[in-house]
């Protein structure tokens, strides 16, 4: 997950302060990379701030990846469940 300062003050996962985030410093805006593990199911990320999330994982010998949430300039929606 990558997200503005925003997020990193207001990012929570289920509810739950929880992102924690390390600066990314080649921009000209502060962002944040942060990552964690779930466990299976469904999850719900909330921030006040711009962030992208990107979901990976694997199955059956194989890898799989994919960008469910785009929240920045263009997407107005504050919350993904």
């Amino acid at each position: 997950m990558i997200g503005d300062e925003a997020t990193l003050a207001t990012g929570k996962f289920d509810d739950q302060q929880k992102f924690i985030g390390v600066l990314l410093s080649n921009f000209e805006k502060n962002f944040y990379y942060g990552s964690t593990t779930l466990s299976q199911g469904i999850h719900k990320f909330q921030s006040d701030g711009q962030f992208t999330i990107f979901i990976s994982g694997s199955f059956s010998n194989g890898s799989y990846g994919y960008t469910p949430a785009y929240n920045g300039i263009f997407t107005p929606a504050k919350e993904l469940i």
